[in-house]
């Protein structure tokens, strides 16, 4: 029986797993340097090593390293550190994260029990990130409690390859990765120059502030005395700021010139800034993040402000993307946005964002503008009376204030009620039968514009149930401008539900403005002619990559995106629009992709609209079939978990690249699609619902990935609508922020 090795201690439980146990003895004796000597130190059963006063330890062949104890915090630690001097370096420490031994610990090199070993670095203090090794190859460092997709990682290798692989520190200091099955197939290569006569060990840390630094220490040769030189070989950057979440939520990095205290990193040195209405979350960890020190503003005591501040990038997590040539433009679209509580303009773009604020840093040079909503309360009118010629002041200025504006609005009716006429008449002079409440953001085309952009509407891109989708290209309104690709939608049917799916998307989608939807550009109506105006996505739609296999095949990574991007437009939709919108019809038909291969949900002709105290509707069947939430079809009301619904069967398509029935050439047991997967599910053979060649490639899904896709896919498809998550809910869990809980068995 192989030997293990045992704690002791009145205060530590038993601890050692035998795999370990092999990695534990392999980094006691390993040859670390390059000039590698012939070890003769042997370690016998039931030899002990203590903790007191003057901790005993082993040492390695080379005599560069130990093992045994060492005093942290008024007790003892179990590690193995390199002896350099004056201080040791640890490089691994077991339970790092329970409190010290004491003193009379010992540790037994024995048969009977185990040791339980946790690795850790020479920094004992938990960190903020994480270095994951990704099953596509990928070397990832994150922050922690953020999602693992590629919006949050501060660094990666880009290795962009599949299979199994792992991260190896060599003895000339390269850092690589490798594959499992052979070592001499080097997948990633950081490499540092080396002088071969001398003696080197290297140390590689993920260090608690996020840098990835690697260190070599060169010993003096035939110096025995443990006296070397250390050198910093590389940090993935020299700039702090770069690292993603080092200042916490809703705070901002700016970086010193100044060198850091820590000697030996070279890295510059940064601060951590709340914005103005915020405090930090902990003042004595000023990295921990800032809250805010107000709440929203009440009628009558509170007064809305703005804080700016200018040249901070922040991560666009926007919910909705606007179009504003201008700051103030920006400024008063978020002013008039309940939801907005922060707008960014980068002098072409605006942003209109949620609290909280992520990976703020300063960025010099920028023309950036972030503007924080605040409401300060207003100080209480005291109670005592004034004097009098005060009081009569106060009166008159009042009685003034008041005619002033009883004027300024008797002066706002006549022009309302003059732009009206106008309109009425332009209207009637057209013969147009149609009232539309135009969209300040939507531009108005004629007939003949859309016909030549359209070439006579030569090209279809796709019919559905009201018309054909048409592509086209716009002239530039100026010799500097570009041609802009537009998808027009031409409505055949003039009457009963063709005119009301026009009203229908003008008034929902002329309001919505985010990422993951398709933006209306513009309209037109002239007789009996209605046209609308989209962005033209270039990828066409999502079910050509599912289910079509002639085409490009999405990968895992690349399906898991989709699948948030579609998860966050509905939310958009449900939560963030005035009024709500259900969509009504969410396949992946409706599903564009654009030249990113960003999703953008589209077909607003069928959406029912919520009034702000509505939250469910009666409604006549509206969308596809194999999609339609059962409450469809039981004359049931209608409400937001409809969309739900539809979302848990196009997710259950994403994963498996399959529609959500199939008779030909399928078993019976898995023509619908639902119920083939729970069997899985239940059964414990999730692999089996992947595309046949990700079966076979290991590690090309992530299982716990795959796992959380299909819980969340589950809990979406229940029968009773009070079952399924909110779509907020369903986002926080597909980007891994929030548990899913094991999902009871589909009930339609």
């Amino acid at each position: 029986m192989a030997p293990r090795v045992v704690i002791a201690s009145t205060t530590l439980a038993n601890f050692v797993r035998p795999l370990l146990l092999l990695l534990l003895l392999f980094l006691l004796f390993m040859e670390a340097v390059t000039d590698q000597r012939a070890s003769s130190s042997k370690i016998s059963l039931n030899s002990e090593l203590s903790a007191s006063k003057h901790p005993s330890y082993w040492t390695s062949g080379s005599g560069r390293f130990a093992f045994g104890f060492y005093p942290e915090q008024g007790g003892f630690r179990v590690g193995i550190w390199l002896q350099t001097k004056p201080n040791k370096t640890v490089v691994w420490t077991a339970n790092r994260d329970e409190p010290p031994v004491s003193a009379d610990s010992r540790l037994v090199l024995s048969n009977e029990a185990g040791l339980v070993l946790t690795s850790g670095g020479s920094d004992h203090s938990s960190g903020r990130f994480r270095l994951r090794h990704q099953s596509d190859g990928n070397l990832v460092l994150y922050p922690v409690q953020t999602p693992t997709d590629s919006g949050n990682a501060y660094w990666e290798s880009n290795v962009l390859r599949g299979g199994p692989q792992r991260l190896s520190l060599s003895n000339n200091g390269s850092l690589l990765i490798v594959n499992n099955r052979n070592d001499s197939d080097v997948v990633f290569q950081m490499s540092v120059a080396t002088n071969r006569s001398e003696e080197l060990v290297y140390r590689a840390t993920m260090d608690a502030d996020g840098f990835f630094r690697l260190y070599s220490y060169n010993f003096k040769s035939g110096d025995d005395g443990g006296r070397s030189t250390m050198v910093k070989k590389w940090p993935i950057t020299e700039d702090p700021c770069i690292v993603k979440g080092l200042c916490g939520l809703n705070a901002y990095c700016e970086s010193s010139s100044s060198v850091a205290a820590n000697v030996g990193t070279g890295v510059r040195s940064h601060l951590c800034h709340c914005p103005l209405g915020f405090n930090l979350t902990d003042l004595d960890n000023s990295s921990g993040g800032c809250v805010k020190n107000f709440t929203g503003g009440c009628p009558g005591v509170a007064t809305k402000s703005i804080y700016l501040l200018e040249n901070i990038d922040w991560l666009d997590n926007s919910y909705s993307d606007p179009p504003a040539s201008t700051q103030d433009e920006c400024l008063s679209l978020c002013l008039g946005d309940p939801y907005c509580e922060v707008a960014y303009f980068d002098g072409e773009e605006c942003r209109k964002q949620s609290l909280p604020l992520r990976y703020g840093k300063v960025v010099n040079g920028t023309r950036s503008a972030t503007l924080v909503k605040l409401y300060n309360v207003t100080q209480i009118v005291s109670r005592i009376k004034k004097p009098w010629h005060l009081r009569r002041n106060s009166v008159i200025l009042g009685v003034a204030i008041g005619t002033f504006a009883v004027a300024l609005l008797c002066l706002a009716a006549a022009v309302l009620v003059c732009h009206r006429s106008r309109r009425r008449r332009r209207v009637l002079l057209r013969g147009v039968n149609f009232e539309y409440q135009g969209d300040a953001s939507l531009r108005s085309f004629s007939y003949a514009e859309l016909a030549r952009a359209t070439h006579g509407f030569k090209e279809e891109l796709g019919k559905g149930a009201f018309g054909a989708v048409y592509k086209g290209l716009l002239l530039p309104s100026n010799t500097v401008g570009r041609e802009k690709a537009i998808a027009v939608k031409r409505l055949e049917k003039l009457v009963g539900e063709g005119e009301r799916e026009f009203l229908s998307e003008i008034r929902s989608i002329g309001r919505t403005h985010h990422r993951n939807l398709v933006r209306l550009l513009g309209v037109c109506s002239e007789a009996q002619t209605r046209l609308l105006v989209y962005d033209y996505m270039s990828n066409g739609s999502l079910d050509q990559y599912l289910f079509n296999a002639a085409k490009h095949r999405l990968g895992w990574n690349e399906r898991v995106r989709i699948a948030l991007d579609v998860a966050r437009g509905i939310l958009y939709l449900h939560e963030y629009c005035e009024p709500h919108i259900i969509h009504c019809d969410i396949k992946p038909q409706n599903i564009l992709i654009d030249d990113s291969w960003t999703a953008k949900i589209s077909d607003f002709g069928l959406a029912k609209l919520l009034t702000p105290d509505q939250t469910k509707t009666f409604t006549d069947v509206r969308g596809t079939r194999g999609y339609l939430a059962p409450e469809w079809y039981k004359n049931a009301t209608v409400s937001v978990k409809a969309d739900v619904y539809s979302f848990g069967v196009v997710l259950l398509e994403i994963i498996c690249c399959r529609r959500n029935l199939e008779v030909d050439d399928v078993p019976e047991d898995e023509i619908i699609l639902s119920d083939w997967v729970y069997k899985c599910f239940r059964t414990g053979q999730l692999a089996k619902i992947l595309k046949r060649e990700e079966q076979e490639e290991e590690g090309e899904v992530d299982k716990r990935g795959l796992e959380r896709m299909v819980y969340v896919a589950l809990w979406c498809i229940q029968d009773e609508p009070a079952l399924r998550p909110p779509i907020k809910s369903v986002v926080s869990m597909l980007e891994g922020s929030s548990e899913v809980p094991l999902p009871p068995i589909p009930t339609s």
